[in-house]
């Protein structure tokens, strides 16, 4: 909040959104970008986030919180970062913090990842073939 405060003050700021503001400078400037797939306090319930998206996209290093979705969407370890508990947490932070040759090759294959499969484009035409299919099966049962 005190950041999008920072960001909201002097000439013009009530044309800018301050939460957007934050973010892109969070996404451009952070050597490591954290996530988190829990929901609510719980551990043992993860989901996806559009932030499992926001941040490969726009080619910025992602650390989140290990979850079997986006395991299925991003290569762990070569094009998103994961961790299991708080104390894989701050040793992945170290590391990526003092690597930043594998901090950036990470990033970009993810970014690479990202650009590759999970446009919305890329989103909309899969909806549509799977409405294609279904509707398809449906008239040759008929």
């Amino acid at each position: 909040m005190y950041a999008a405060k920072r960001f909201s003050c002097g000439p013009g700021a009530e044309r800018r959104d301050p939460t957007k503001q934050f973010y892109i400078r969070l996404l451009f400037y952070d050597p490591v970008v954290l996530g988190a797939s829990y929901i609510l306090a719980s551990r043992s319930w993860a989901a996806l986030k559009l932030r499992d998206f926001d941040v490969p996209m726009s080619g910025a290093f992602y650390l989140t919180s290990d979850n079997a979705d986006l395991a299925k969407l991003y290569e762990e370890g070569r094009e998103i970062a994961t961790y299991r508990d708080t104390t894989g947490l701050l040793r992945l932070v170290g590391l990526y913090l003092k690597d930043g040759d594998l901090r950036r090759r990470i990033a970009r294959a993810g970014h690479e990842r990202a650009l590759r499969c999970h446009t919305w484009d890329q989103r909309f035409l899969a909806v549509r073939d799977y409405l294609v299919c279904g509707l398809c099966a449906r008239n040759d049962k008929a």
